[in-house]
């Protein structure tokens, strides 16, 4: 009697300290059970008190991981701030370009953004980094979602998506952290060519997992009209394809014109903006569509 005296005001103080005692002071069956003190939990939870070292020169640090735990185990909570983070992170890194070097989505790309040169974005390119990881998460992050919804056979053509998805997501993070930047040195090559590199090997296999993807659906026995979704993507992607070949073909008929970074809709920088985050919202549907029971067998 003595021992779960004891125990019971030693959970009290616990309680207290940290603040999860409701409003009438007396746990809930849950905190109970979190503590030992309920039957359903009293051995397995008396384990995790002294794993955690519930004594008190480390209560104060229970709040935190708490709010750590929940936010890795809360999805939607997780997946919302990371998009926040990362929208915020990118105008941010906007607003730190100096106005002398004249950003524009019309003649200036993404990753001129996150790059470290004097005539680019020397103070906000740190700025950009956080910002664009923030964003690749959240894309990584749904991408575990459609995953784990939809696809439970690796070996499939929705298996196959993912893989390729995540690939080229990776290459794409990659650019994140290699600046392109005409200083550094990797392989012979300054930073800028390489990470132009890495994302033309990226892009198009970040195309090439969204056909896989669309096709899995199809072959799991979701419909073609329930596709338009990627039928929109692919259309203004094949649009912007042909603005940009055309330009090509128009730069060598008149050698007077400027290749780089093109005129209105031959803009280079611009279809680059318009197929990022046209991608972001494709990716966003292919995370939260409703799946064909049949695709994990796909």
């Amino acid at each position: 009697m003595g021992h779960d005296f004891g125990l019971q005001l030693g959970a009290d103080i616990v309680l207290e300290h940290v603040g999860i005692a409701g409003s009438a002071g007396v746990p809930t069956v849950e905190e109970q059970q979190f503590l030992g003190l309920h039957p359903a939990g009293h051995a397995v939870n008396r384990e995790v008190i002294a794993a955690n070292g519930f004594c008190g020169r480390t209560l104060g640090h229970h709040p935190m991981r708490e709010l750590l735990r929940r936010f890795l185990k809360n999805g939607p909570m997780r997946r919302r701030v990371l998009f926040f983070l990362g929208i915020v992170g990118m105008g941010v890194a906007w607003s730190l370009y100096p106005s002398e070097n004249r950003y524009s989505p019309m003649r200036c790309t993404i990753s001129y953004l996150g790059s470290p040169d004097d005539d680019r974005n020397p103070a906000g390119w740190r700025t950009y980094q956080v910002g664009m990881t923030a964003l690749l998460l959240w894309m990584a992050d749904m991408l575990m979602h459609r995953h784990r919804r939809g696809v439970r056979n690796w070996v499939s053509l929705g298996g196959a998506a993912s893989f390729t998805l995540a690939l080229g997501l990776a290459m794409i993070l990659a650019t994140v952290w290699i600046p392109d930047s005409r200083s550094g040195h990797w392989f012979g090559m300054t930073s800028g060519q390489f990470h132009t590199r890495i994302a033309l090997w990226g892009i198009p296999i970040l195309g090439l997992g969204v056909v896989l993807d669309a096709v899995a659906y199809l072959r799991a026995g979701g419909a073609l009209r329930s596709l338009w979704p990627f039928h929109l993507y692919a259309g203004v992607t094949a649009f912007g394809f042909q603005q940009l070949m055309e330009w090509e073909r128009l730069c060598r008929e008149d050698r007077s014109l400027s290749h780089w970074p093109g005129d209105g809709l031959h803009s280079t920088p611009l279809w680059e903006w318009i197929f990022f985050v046209s991608l972001m919202l494709h990716w966003g549907w292919m995370a939260c569509r409703r799946e064909p029971q049949a695709i994990a067998a796909s």
